[in-house]
């Protein structure tokens, strides 16, 4: 595979979940807290404050995918293995680990107070997000070895 179709399939694959984020974030958010007051009596302003929370968190999501972008960009000029590469998805690494931070100790406040409607599911996403910004930040260790192999056997060629 060329870096030209690794680009291309990146950036096939960043608009697939951007979609599939801005799907979940407009149609099913709204509709599922809105559905929820039938089995915990939550008023608007509670609906309100926690789709403001949810969107808010999935801001940074949106970050790392534009990031994502970034790095395809780089992929088609430079190469995967180059030093911007390792920065971008350590940077990504960090973004979402404290998203998902924040998100994990807002779901825990929603759910002291009684108003977390699928506490099970927003844990299960938080504990996905860790562990992919775990394997992000494995990446990133391993793409600026591969940058460092890469720049040192260029030099002695």
């Amino acid at each position: 595979m060329t870096e030209k179709q690794l680009c291309y399939w990146i950036r096939f694959i960043i608009i697939a979940i951007g979609l599939l984020g801005l799907g979940i974030c407009i149609g099913w958010l709204p509709t599922s807290l809105s559905s929820a007051k039938i089995l915990i009596p939550l008023t608007y302003s509670e609906i309100w404050i926690q789709l403001i929370f949810y969107w808010t968190s999935a801001v940074p999501c949106f970050i790392v995918l534009s990031f994502g972008w970034k790095i395809s960009s780089i992929v088609k000029e430079k190469g995967l293995f180059v030093y911007e590469t390792a920065k971008y998805v350590n940077l990504s690494a960090k973004l979402l680990f404290a998203d998902m931070l924040a998100f994990l100790l807002g779901n825990l406040v929603f759910l002291f107070i009684g108003n977390n409607t699928f506490p099970f599911l927003y844990f299960f996403v938080a504990i996905v997000g860790f562990l992919f910004s775990l394997l992000l930040g494995i990446l990133s260790h391993y793409l600026s070895k591969a940058a460092f192999l890469q720049e040192e056997s260029e030099g002695t060629i």
